[in-house]
């Protein structure tokens, strides 16, 4: 399940609920799903926001356990 929101100084964000876990995408130019839309592993969510004007292209990634936020590094495929 995913819930699309905005996110001050993060532009547009997407959060997908796994279980217990959360994923949240941030600091997106555009969003590729709606809030409600079943998330699959390979899903395109969105696109980074860019902008020519500063260095603003990077993922704003997080991972929580219910209320706890959690180091993504763990957990990511390397």
């Amino acid at each position: 399940m995913s819930r699309v929101v905005g996110i001050p100084g993060y532009n547009k964000a997407v959060i997908v609920r796994h279980g217990k876990f959360l994923t949240v995408y941030a600091n997106l130019g555009s969003v590729s799903v709606n809030s409600g839309t079943k998330i699959s592993k390979g899903s395109k969510i969105g696109e980074v926001y860019s902008s020519a004007n500063d260095d603003s292209d990077v993922l704003h990634f997080e991972i929580w356990e219910e209320n706890s936020k959690i180091n993504p590094s763990v957990w990511l495929k390397r």
